[in-house]
């Protein structure tokens, strides 16, 4: 995402890729999917994964990305540096930008 910038519209769905786009030309600025895992801990509340996002390139087919690291959107949230959405395997995702 990029700070400041009231022309940015974040959309996700059903193909699991988290998409910023140009708010006045509908142009896809970049997308977003799962990496790999770097940590996970168990609480009272359940289980904290913490994993890398991967940027895909302009190039890549989406069908050749794993379905696993790409569960469909069900909701989601946008805040000034967060964004929050939820999947229909029964856990949420919390992505930050930098």
């Amino acid at each position: 995402m990029m700070r400041n910038e009231s022309s940015t519209l974040v959309v996700g769905g059903i193909d699991g890729i988290l998409r910023v786009l140009n708010h006045n030309t509908g142009e896809v600025v970049s997308r977003t999917v799962l990496a790999g895992s770097i940590s996970s801990s168990r609480d009272k509340n359940g289980v904290v994964a913490r994993t890398r996002g991967a940027r895909l390139a302009e190039d890549i087919h989406i069908d050749s990305v794993l379905k696993i690291i790409r569960p469909p959107i069900t909701c989601l949230a946008v805040g000034m540096k967060r964004i929050v959405t939820t999947h229909n395997s029964k856990f949420i995702r919390l992505w930050k930008f930098s």
